[in-house]
């Protein structure tokens, strides 16, 4: 059980690496620090509440709350 937890956050946080290095050039992306690993490894740990902050700036940002 720990174990899909741990693997839930390592694909999570892959796929957020994935967008933020498509889309460095974007607007949106200009202000967003570079990730390091303390972060990777806390939201791995933490991917349920990262998950949570994500949809919910990804939401305001498209109907614009």
């Amino acid at each position: 059980m720990v174990v899909n937890y741990l693997m839930i956050g390592c694909v999570f946080i892959f796929l957020i690496d994935v967008i933020c290095t498509l889309f460095r050039e974007h607007k949106s992306f200009k202000d967003v620090p570079e990730w390091g690993w303390k972060e990777r490894i806390a939201c791995i740990l933490l991917w349920p509440i990262a998950l949570v902050i994500f949809f919910k700036a990804y939401f305001k940002s498209i109907f614009k709350l």
